[in-house]
């Protein structure tokens, strides 16, 4: 992946090409694609202007919003639940069909402040369902478990957690689990110091 990264770099002229690569690779678990993918996601970041805007062609593509939103979900802003929102927002008003930015978009709502309100728990719920909808095999349960984590219900979210790193045990999702485990006053065993 390396070499072809290198030969091949992501840019406006091969995102075409890459595109169709990384579409492909949606999925994939032996983590053999990630640099493409961490690539692809650091050229979204990079190429969004100051008003949060994807330059064209890309601003026509959800596929390209997704990725933007990913890169901003996993960033270090304050305000990456908002940022990331907006642009799962964009994917999905150009490709309503991708279960994989509904699912984000859950998340990235999961992760803001108003996470609580009934309208919020609402289109929470809504998103994950469609996400299932329309791609019925893709693993959601971390995200209910990421919901309990940011509600610091420790005991649900150590639940919840260890039931989705039973279902995908390579899911980075594993660091939740450690830090419900650690936080739950519950949980008996023992702790890190």
């Amino acid at each position: 992946m390396a070499q072809l990264l290198s030969q091949e770099p992501i840019s406006i002229e091969s995102w075409p090409t890459w595109r169709v690569r990384l579409l492909g690779w949606i999925g994939d678990e032996s983590h053999q694609t990630d640099a493409a993918w961490h690539s692809a996601t650091d050229f979204m970041r990079s190429q969004m202007d100051g008003a949060g805007e994807l330059p064209a062609p890309l601003v026509r593509d959800g596929f390209a919003w997704y990725l933007l939103g990913r890169a901003l979900m996993h960033s270090k802003e304050p305000d990456r639940g908002a940022a990331s929102e907006r642009a799962f927002r964009r994917s999905i008003a150009l490709d309503n069909r991708f279960a994989r930015a509904h699912r984000n978009l859950a998340i990235s709502l999961l992760m803001q402040p108003d996470q609580e309100t009934p309208e919020r728990k609402e289109e929470i719920e809504k998103e994950i369902a469609r996400a299932k909808e329309l791609e019925p095999t893709l693993k959601l349960v971390a995200v209910y478990a990421q919901a309990a984590l940011e509600r610091h219900d420790m005991p649900q979210a150590e639940q919840l957690y260890a039931r989705a790193f039973a279902e995908e045990p390579e899911d980075s999702n594993a660091v939740g689990w450690a830090i419900a485990v650690v936080s739950n006053q519950q949980h008996a065993g023992s702790r890190a110091s």
